[in-house]
């Protein structure tokens, strides 16, 4: 097992002692040394449950609830939030509390008013990250910062080999970078009859993409090989049948757009 998923003791007490009634889970963050998303998974896997008020119990204040009457028609929900230090679904679910709702038109303008303008600049442009964000904000992002070295979860060494989800066939990654898997048919007929044509294509004269003997694999022209695979071959009872059923799927897949 990878000792970087192992809990500690300490990590496991903080968990399980503060996820059921800290405010924020994601202020587990920091204190635990973990992304938010493993510390989630983890509360779920020891069936950690959010202490929530009592049914019929306001979350919020009166205060609050009055600021939100008065605003919710003029302000966003984002303005609203930041008023107040609460999240934009809290606002949501105290509206849908009151039975209040936006007019369509208030809606759009609000959308119209918050959507990005040809030169806009960002409002963190040329700044440094202290002159934008708090120290315990700037704190919080360290913990999900890339580190000097760090291999990504996903990398794969050189030589690994992988199957296309396409086609079936065998990839190869050559060498490091980016876009540097190629497919290993290809390959393997390069390395012993050199390069290839553009234009044309290696084939598998057995059709088993997994026998890659260099005996095995055929250079043939894009045209070749339309011609090896069209219809046409077929008796022409089967290449009618192949035509109809091409023609009857489209006409399902224009009804199920039309739907």
């Amino acid at each position: 097992m990878n000792r970087k998923n192992i809990w500690t003791p300490e990590q496991l007490w903080i968990l399980n002692k503060r996820y059921p009634i800290i405010k924020r889970p994601r202020d587990l963050v920091p204190l635990i040394g973990r992304p938010f998303s493993a510390i989630r998974d983890k509360a779920a896997k020891l069936k950690l449950k959010r202490q929530v008020p009592p049914p019929g119990k306001p979350t919020a204040t009166p205060e609050e609830d009055q600021f939100i009457k008065a605003n919710y028609l003029t302000l966003n929900f984002g303005q609203i939030g930041r008023v107040l230090n609460r999240s934009s679904t809290f606002i949501t679910s105290r509206l849908k509390h009151f039975k209040l709702v936006r007019p369509d038109a208030l809606i759009e303008k609000i959308k119209e008013e918050s959507r990005l303008k040809p030169g806009n600049i960002p409002p963190n442009r040329g700044r440094k990250q202290s002159e934008y964000m708090t120290a315990e904000a700037i704190a919080r992002t360290a913990v999900t910062r890339f580190k000097k070295g760090s291999i990504p979860p996903n990398y794969k060494p050189v030589g690994t080999h992988r199957i296309d989800s396409k086609d079936g066939c065998v990839l190869v990654k050559l060498k490091e970078g980016m876009f540097q898997w190629k497919l290993k048919h290809r390959v393997i007929y390069e390395q012993h009859f050199g390069p290839i044509p553009k234009g044309c294509n290696v084939e598998f004269k057995d059709r088993n993409k997994r026998n890659f003997d260099p005996e095995n694999l055929i250079l043939r022209t894009r045209k070749e090989n339309m011609l090896l695979n069209t219809i046409h071959n077929y008796p022409k009872e089967i290449a009618t049948l192949v035509q109809l059923r091409g023609a009857l799927n489209r006409q399902i897949n224009k009804k199920r757009k039309a739907i």
